[in-house]
C-alpha cells in the first residue's frame, strides 16, 4: 500500500503512542497505523526501568527526521489495582517543583516525579543517542512524548543540552502536564524549539496549576487547604503552543485562550460529558478519526480510517 504523506508532528505523535505498545516485561510490540506512520528504518530499541518498569522509551531513527527518542506517557488507568499503573499515577501526583542535581542553570526546578522518571532512564539514554549520533552523517535528533511523556522529553532536552552538550532539533511534547518552573522555560536553550500540541478538552496541560491559579483558589474555603500548599509553585509551560480546537483546526496561542479552555472543560464536565474529556486526552486512534482528539489535529485525514499497513 502507498504510504500516506505525514509531516513531523504527524510521525512524532505516532512516535510517542508507539511508546505506549512496549510492554510490562520491556518488550515492543509493533501495532498499526502509529507504526508504520512513523517510518521506521529498524525496529526501535525499547528502554525501561523504575518500579515495576513504569518509566519507558523508544529509539530509533525514521527515514525523514533522523534519530527519534520517544517517551512514554502514563500507563492508561484501565485498573488502578494494578500495581504499576497505581504507581505511574501515583509518581504524577509528586507534584513539588525541585532543584536537581545537574548542570542546570540556578533556579530552574522541575516536577520532582517526572524527574525521577527521566533520572531511572538516564544510565541508557546518553550513550545510545551519541553512537546513533555518530553513525548518522546528517544526525538529528526529536524528543518526543504524550502525557508525562511530553514532560519527560522537556526535561530530557534541557538535561541532555547542559550535561552532555547533545542538541536536540526539536522538542515535540503532546498533551503534556507542566513540567518545571518559569525560570526552566525562560533559561531553556535557545536552540532547541518546543512545539507544544493541547487539546481544547485536555485537563492535563493545564496542571500542575500555574501560579496565577494558585493565588487566585488559595483563598477559597473550599480549595484553600489544597492550593494553600502549593503556594509559590511556579509551574509554566514550554515552548510554543498549537491549540486543536473542537473542529480539529489548529490554532496559536492568545492571550484570553487559558480562560476560554478552563470554562470549556468546566461546561463540559457539570453536563457530564466525562468521556469527552477522557477522549480529547487520547493519542492513538481510536476505531474513527473523529475519537481520537490529538490525532484528528495532528495527523491527515485517513490515517486513522483503517487499521492495515502504510508502506
Amino acid at each position: 500500500m502507498v504510504s500516506k504523506v505525514t509531516t513531523t508532528d504527524c510521525r512524532l505523535l505516532c512516535a510517542a503512542t508507539c511508546a505506549y505498545d512496549i510492554t510490562d516485561s520491556g518488550a515492543f510490540a509493533a501495532v498499526s497505523p502509529h507504526y508504520p506512520a512513523v517510518r521506521w528504518k529498524s525496529v526501535p530499541s525499547p528502554c525501561f526501568a523504575g518500579p515495576d518498569n513504569i518509566n519507558a522509551c523508544l529509539i530509533g531513527t525514521n527515514q525523514e527526521d533522523g534519530i527519534v527518542l520517544a517517551f512514554r506517557g502514563t500507563l492508561p488507568p484501565t485498573n488502578l489495582n494494578i500495581p504499576p499503573q497505581v504507581r505511574d499515577w501515583m509518581q504524577d501526583f509528586l507534584a513539588e517543583p525541585v532543584l536537581e542535581p545537574g548542570n542546570f542553570p540556578n533556579g530552574m526546578m522541575v516536577h520532582k516525579g517526572f524527574w525521577n522518571a527521566v533520572d531511572s532512564l538516564w544510565p541508557q539514554l546518553p550513550q545510545a543517542l551519541q553512537d546513533l549520533l555518530a553513525s548518522d552523517p546528517l544526525p538529528k535528533l526529536y524528543i518526543t512524548g504524550h502525557s508525562k511523556g511530553g514532560a519527560m522529553a522537556a526535561i530530557t532536552a534541557a538535561r541532555l543540552f547542559f550535561e552532555e552538550n547533545i542538541v536536540a532539533s526539536g522538542v515535540y511534547p503532546y498533551a503534556a502536564p507542566r513540567a518545571a518552573n518559569s525560570t526552566f522555560a525562560s533559561g531553556f536553550p535557545s536552540a532547541v524549539p518546543v512545539v507544544r500540541y493541547e487539546h481544547y478538552l485536555d485537563i492535563v496541560p493545564l496542571v500542575p496549576p500555574n501560579l496565577q491559579v494558585i493565588e487566585l483558589f488559595a483563598d477559597v474555603p473550599v480549595f484553600g487547604d489544597l492550593f494553600g500548599k502549593a503556594k509559590g509553585w511556579d509551574y509554566t509551560s514550554l515552548g510554543t503552543l498549537r491549540y486543536i480546537k473542537q473542529d480539529g483546526t489548529v490554532v496559536g496561542d492568545d492571550p484570553h485562550l487559558y480562560l476560554v479552555r478552563g470554562g470549556e472543560i468546566l461546561r463540559q464536565a457539570v453536563l457530564g460529558h466525562w468521556l469527552e474529556i477522557a477522549r480529547a486526552h487520547a493519542p492513538w486512534c481510536q476505531g474513527t478519526l473523529s475519537d481520537g482528539g490529538y490525532m484528528r489535529g495532528v495527523c491527515p485525514t485517513g490515517l486513522c480510517d483503517k487499521p492495515d499497513r502504510l508502506d
